[in-house]
């Protein structure tokens, strides 16, 4: 079933259209199944990761930052979270998330 195993029915009993059902689960499929998907980093610290990167991006697209500060701020930050989580650790925790088995 390329729409999972949901029923329209289970999503009418909690309030949804039906024609919403059939679109909203349509869209997700497609983006999920999008040649460009990049899943979520499933590892410790994942939000500090997001969170900093959205923070320098927002200041470059406002002209706080350039983009060569905000990339290098997010670098190093990214690397101070690593260092604090442990390197080693969300390797493996990524290799798991990936199902990666070597």
């Amino acid at each position: 079933e390329p729409l999972g195993e949901a029923k329209i029915e289970d999503y009418v009993a909690a309030g949804w259209h039906p024609d919403d059902v059939a679109e909203y689960t349509q869209a997700y499929y497609d983006n999920f199944t999008a040649p460009t998907i990049l899943t979520y980093l499933r590892i410790e610290g994942a939000p500090e990761y997001w969170d900093i990167m959205d923070k320098n991006l927002s200041a470059a697209m406002s002209a706080q930052k350039t983009a060569q500060e905000a990339l290098s701020d997010t670098a190093a930050t990214w690397e101070e979270i690593t260092d604090r989580q442990g390197r080693d650790k969300q390797l493996k925790q990524y290799q798991e998330a990936i199902g990666y088995g070597g």
